[in-house]
């Protein structure tokens, strides 16, 4: 999230997607909708027995993978952990989804919003379960650009492809 803003505050990208931006004076948000904070586990993995929301302790019991600090999704866990008093120990820190995923899928757990895993939901690889804090459950994804520029035409018909066809976008 933070290079996504910086890149479009510096104009080297038009418009960013981003999870749960800091506030900035230099960006205008085109939309946002409210996206949970899921554990994502594989369906046979323990917690995905759980029959309640699930505890952000309960994750120091198994192999937990995370993105790197500077995304909204790690912001969101810090806040948590302050909250809290605890500290989640990650087994591995990436920066790609693609890896986050695989590394559930094969019996670990992290933490992401359900559009970025929706494919693997339905085929069936990935569960999501509800987080009990109560932070993990307001974040937001926003449609970006830099406040005061004039979008062009193309980047103004990807904006609108995006708000339609992206389910980060629907309720």
């Amino acid at each position: 999230s933070n290079e996504v803003i910086r890149q479009v505050v510096e104009d080297e990208a038009h418009i960013g997607l981003v999870f749960n931006p800091a506030a900035d004076p230099k960006i205008r948000s085109h939309a946002h909708q409210r996206k949970p904070v899921c554990v994502i586990t594989a369906p046979d993995h323990p917690l995905a027995q759980e029959q309640h929301p699930i505890a952000l302790q309960a994750l120091e019991h198994y192999r937990v993978a995370l993105p790197a600090v500077s995304y909204g999704i790690r912001q969101i866990l810090l806040q948590a952990e302050h909250q809290l008093g605890i500290t989640v120990q990650p087994t591995l820190t990436c920066s790609t989804f693609a890896m986050l995923k695989h590394f559930a899928v094969q019996g670990g757990v992290t933490l992401l919003p359900t559009f970025v895993v929706e494919e693997e939901i339905k085929a069936g690889k990935l569960r999501a379960l509800p987080l009990q804090d109560e932070v993990f459950s307001s974040p937001q994804t926003h449609l970006i650009s830099r406040l005061g520029r004039q979008l062009s035409v193309g980047a103004n018909r990807l904006m609108g492809m995006l708000l339609q066809d992206m389910t980060a976008f629907r309720s």
